[in-house]
């Protein structure tokens, strides 16, 4: 049998156990350029069922969860930190339950929530988007069960349709989408319009879309194609996105993967400023797997503004900063 001391020796270990902090890259805009800049924060899930936010150990917000040990809904970005809040009821088991509404900035965000039942989302939802924002105002709309989206989901806008596809029973997209980029923001509109198999996985051509304030519609700046077998390996000639892609900074990648899914052979980077190519640029050759052999040569309106050579073994090669 434990002594007294054992099981107050457990406990606190068990406690101690179930504290761990995160760290997490958001979005947060700067509030003099409009622009969106990645931060990193912390989070902390305590063994009281809460969540704090932390940047530079300044606390940011904290908040209760009631599935610590599962998958808690958390925050995406640094203004959903400040300005979304959920209202809704819990069980004695601590479960939601019933009907849940969303504030921003204080005001009730209209018709967005829906129900839950033991804790899990059923029925028809107005989900806001994974990176709503005050330059992303976009919501989900659809239908859960069991805590599952099921069925019909699109990507709303001003009350206009700018997206979406349909799940099947398990969850899982399926068929014909049109997909938001998950930092789709004002200056990020980017969309991926392709197909799912029957098991969730991309299968052939993708095509990566843009829209800007000048543009009336989406154009095609990039894609390419996923192999058939739903190993979701991009294939053959592709055009891809920067990872900091938007307005201000277009650049584009441009080469080919193998039947294995890796690059191989010459890449270009190009960017392009409302449709125009303007930097005509940079040779990137792949030897092998591992040893990357970089040369750019970045040109700005036909002026050589950068010309240098970068060896990396294992290495990713940022971009400039402009």
């Amino acid at each position: 049998m434990n002594s007294p001391n054992q099981n107050h020796l457990s406990c606190r270990q068990s406690i101690y156990q179930e504290d761990h902090t995160i760290e997490k890259e958001v979005d947060s805009q700067n509030r003099q350029t409009s622009m969106i800049e990645k931060i990193k924060i912390q989070i902390k899930f305590t063994s009281d069922q809460k969540i704090i936010y932390l940047q530079n150990r300044a606390i940011l917000r904290v908040t209760e969860s009631h599935d610590v040990k599962g998958k808690p809904e958390l925050f995406n970005n640094m203004d959903q930190i400040h300005n979304l809040l959920w209202e809704g009821y819990c069980c004695q088991n601590k479960k939601k339950e019933g009907k849940w509404i969303a504030f921003w900035s204080k005001k009730l965000l209209k018709n967005v929530g829906g129900y839950y039942k033991a804790g899990l989302k059923y029925g028809l939802w107005k989900d806001l988007f994974l990176n709503y924002q005050d330059q992303a105002q976009i919501f989900e709309f659809g239908e859960y069960s069991h805590g599952q989206r099921i069925g019909r989901w699109n990507y709303i806008k001003k009350d206009k349709k700018i997206g979406g596809g349909n799940y099947n029973k398990n969850g899982q997209k399926q068929g014909k989408w049109i997909e938001l980029d998950e930092g789709f923001y004002k200056r990020k509109q980017v969309a991926y319009k392709g197909e799912y198999n029957m098991n969730g996985m991309k299968v052939g051509n993708w095509d990566i879309m843009y829209k800007n304030d000048f543009w009336k519609g989406y154009q095609q700046i990039g894609g390419g194609s996923y192999d058939l077998e739903g190993n979701q390996k991009k294939i053959g000639k592709w055009t891809e996105l920067d990872e900091g892609f938007d307005s201000q900074k277009q650049f584009t990648y441009n080469g080919e993967y193998n039947k294995n899914g890796m690059k191989v052979g010459k890449w270009d980077i190009i960017s392009i400023n409302y449709g125009e190519y303007e930097y005509m640029q940079i040779l990137i050759i792949y030897k092998n797997i591992k040893y990357i052999q970089w040369r750019w040569i970045i040109r700005l309106r036909r002026k050589l503004v950068k010309d240098w050579k970068v060896d990396r073994i294992g290495q990713k090669i940022i971009l400039p900063q402009w």
